[in-house]
């Protein structure tokens, strides 16, 4: 004989075959599920539909019913644009629309401008707002190699400082040949006639040349190395005090002028005006 009882979370009449044995009966088991909840009903902030969810997890902060409308809450706004070249439409993110104006990179290409590298000859794409002639860095300004003449390595150089002979201050304090400064204004002081000593030492400095004739000394500075001032200037300073006049002439200058003889005398004629007595073998 089946018994009539009334659920107890919807309220439903309901028939069971047996003697209940508690006073909370339930006409199915969502409703007995139901029961047994405990927490809050919230509502979907994405789709709007009513979701339970237990206290601990309302107070994580939970707003969405699954994760589709999580993920579709995150996803940040897109704009929908018309390429100019295919005429296709694309979506993009309305924060960063404005950078993209055609569909694909091939769309973006197709409108690029091509030049060729004035160097190598090879197909660069350039640019409007700034014009380019090179493909690039190594085109634009290409490396220039010299080897050093005290280690024999092949270093790199600055293509304004072809006059560099040394990789390192090191290699240039440790060679004790002839530079190329020096070999040009020994052969442009035989040339002139003029008696020299070269290399000479006067106190605890050594002097590239002496014209002992006219009691000059003449320094062959490096704009690479020579850097101190002040220590050149001390030099120059004892080479006075001693009675001498000094010349000094740069690497850049021995490069660029093309009769080093006429330069040498006209910078003579400028810093002595008669001959000194000869020179004091003493100082030597």
């Amino acid at each position: 004989m089946p018994y009539t009882y009334k659920c107890f979370t919807c309220g439903k009449s309901f028939e069971y075959r047996q003697h209940a044995r508690s006073e909370h009966m339930f006409c199915s088991q969502k409703c007995y599920f139901e029961s047994r909840k405990t927490g809050h009903e919230l509502t979907c902030e994405r789709c709007g539909k009513k979701f339970y969810r237990t206290t601990t997890r309302v107070k994580r902060g939970e707003r969405f019913c699954s994760r589709t409308c999580y993920d579709a809450d995150r996803n940040p706004k897109t704009i929908t644009k018309i390429c100019p070249i295919c005429a296709k439409s694309f979506t993009v993110n309305a924060s960063v629309a404005n950078r993209y104006t055609v569909c694909s990179q091939k769309c973006r290409l197709s409108v690029a401008i091509r030049l060729a590298c004035e160097r190598c000859g090879k197909t660069f794409r350039g640019d409007k707002r700034y014009p380019r002639h090179y493909c690039s860095e190594k085109c634009r300004r290409p490396p220039v190699y010299k080897i050093c003449k005290n280690c024999g390595i092949n270093f790199r150089i600055q293509p304004g400082t072809t006059f560099r002979q040394f990789c390192s201050f090191v290699c240039y304090r440790r060679f004790h040949g002839e530079t190329t400064p020096e070999r040009l204004t020994r052969e442009a002081l035989v040339n002139l006639g003029t008696p020299f000593i070269q290399e000479a030492k006067m106190g605890r400095y050594s002097i590239d040349f002496l014209l002992t004739d006219k009691r000059v000394a003449i320094e062959i500075d490096g704009i690479y190395w020579h850097r101190d001032m002040v220590k050149d200037a001390r030099k120059t300073r004892y080479l006075n005090n001693l009675g001498w006049h000094v010349l000094r002439i740069t690497d850049l200058e021995i490069s660029h002028i093309q009769d080093l003889g006429s330069f040498i005398i006209n910078s003579l004629k400028c810093i002595t005006r008669h001959q000194s007595p000869d020179i004091n073998p003493s100082l030597f």
